[in-house]
């Protein structure tokens, strides 16, 4: 006999996140559904500040385009959409200087995806905004899952997701080929104690020292820059920041002066992990440039290394 078949029975969103602010955004700036809601997009999204100021306002998720570097705002309603969140979204995107904004919400009305619509028309390619139905799920006695639910999105979108995925392949090859490359370089070099793995890939390259929870990385981006990172993402958020405390505390006037384009400190209290970005621009597509990038990757990481260094103890006692 066949196991008989469930219902599939929606949920009132209120049953689960009580309030929005306190409830829906703290969960949605979890790794695990910000994920969730970058696939519905097509986005790799990166949570960089909840409530984060605009004037006497506050966007409820600031979040990064890990593949372009560009900001997005998230402005989140778990009621039927209104005019006020509307003003909001433009409002967060101008102060914020975001070129993708996501507005959520239990439903919305006709005008207000039509609104939705004439931004992504008005505006070139390089602004986004989409419109996000959640609900919530669940079968028989099971636990509850969110879905969302596209209702408004850019011009094409499909289409422009088609050709990233298409060109990830061409990416991913060139990836590989620049890890080789800077491998082949870095281990004609006499630097023993930093262990890198093998070329993948990967936007980034790691490089360890031989403390857990601890390594240098190299970073690539599509566009405009690449970067060494102090990367701290043991297990334990207040190990990772209590180390970041120490090498911000003990190492960031020489950290500062190193020769780059911008030093990122991000200690990211709402994150489990901690680090350091130490940027140029420069153009991973750009092979003739790859020996003076990769000329620079080294130095950078080497001088990093050689700062930090003293340190290694001190950062290895923190448990």
């Amino acid at each position: 006999m066949k196991t008989p078949l469930e219902r599939l029975e929606k949920v009132e969103l209120r049953c689960y996140w009580k309030d929005e602010a306190k409830d829906f955004t703290p969960w949605l700036a979890e790794d695990d559904n910000i994920n969730l809601l970058g696939e519905a997009v097509g986005m790799e999204l990166e949570v960089q500040e909840k409530e984060a100021k605009v004037g006497t306002f506050s966007a409820d998720i600031l979040c990064k385009d890990i593949n372009t570097d560009r900001c997005v705002v998230i402005e989140n309603q778990l009621e039927k959409t209104d005019h006020d969140h509307l003003g909001k979204v433009i409002t967060y995107c101008s102060g914020l200087d975001a070129y993708t904004a996501i507005w959520i919400a239990k439903t919305f009305d006709e005008e207000h995806r039509a609104a939705i619509d004439w931004l992504n028309s008005i505006t070139d390619d390089n602004y986004n905004f989409f419109g996000i139905e959640v609900k919530l799920f669940k079968i028989g006695n099971s636990a509850l899952a969110p879905q969302f639910d596209i209702v408004a999105k850019p011009n094409n979108w499909s289409k422009t997701i088609k050709k990233q995925v298409s060109g990830d392949t061409e990416t991913e090859k060139l990836r590989l080929e620049y890890w080789s490359t800077f491998h082949d370089f870095v281990d004609k070099k006499d630097m023993d104690v930093l262990k890198h793995a093998s070329a993948s890939t990967d936007h980034w390259c790691d490089f360890r020292v031989g403390i857990a929870g601890f390594h240098y990385a190299c970073i690539l981006t599509v566009k405009n820059w690449i970067g060494v990172q102090v990367y701290l993402g043991g297990d334990r958020p207040d190990q990772n920041k209590a180390r970041y405390d120490l090498i911000e505390t003990k190492c960031k006037a020489l950290i500062d002066a190193i020769d780059c384009k911008k030093v990122e400190w991000k200690r990211l209290d709402d994150k489990k992990s901690s680090c350091v970005n130490v940027k140029l621009e420069a153009d991973m597509k750009d092979k003739a440039d790859w020996p003076r990038q990769m000329e620079w990757m080294y130095n950078t990481m080497m001088e990093l290394h050689k700062i930090i260094k003293p340190h290694y103890g001190a950062i290895r006692g923190i448990k």
